[in-house]
């Protein structure tokens, strides 16, 4: 899990996102609910909300200025166009990985 400081798209103050890349990129909508009080206790604001974009309710990061979703495209479009912090990033180990993705950690490959 990454938590990210990023702008909010609404009030372009800063904010916490927390989401998970790898293997694939995922935000809150797919979280556990420990991994939701995981990025909650590194003061990421994670609500059960409405989505007008998308017509659906799903757990999403919030920006605590505004109180505005950042839904599922902008979490993910600012973390592909590097719009967060990634460098700064808090890395989190869940304890889980990829072999495909960091096959050095698994294999012997000398």
């Amino acid at each position: 899990m990454q938590i990210v400081t990023g702008q909010c798209w609404n009030c372009r103050r800063p904010m916490k996102s927390a989401l998970i890349s790898l293997p694939r990129f995922f935000g809150p909508e797919k979280f556990s609910d420990s991994q939701i009080k995981l990025a909650q206790s590194k003061n990421v604001v994670i609500q059960k909300r409405p989505s007008k974009a998308i017509c659906k309710t799903y757990f999403a990061n919030i920006c605590p200025n505004c109180d505005s979703l950042t839904g599922q495209f902008f979490t993910y479009d600012n973390y592909i166009h590097g719009d967060f912090e990634i460098d700064n990033a808090e890395n989190i180990d869940l304890g889980y990985y990829c072999t495909a993705c960091d096959p050095e950690k698994y294999f012997d490959l000398d």
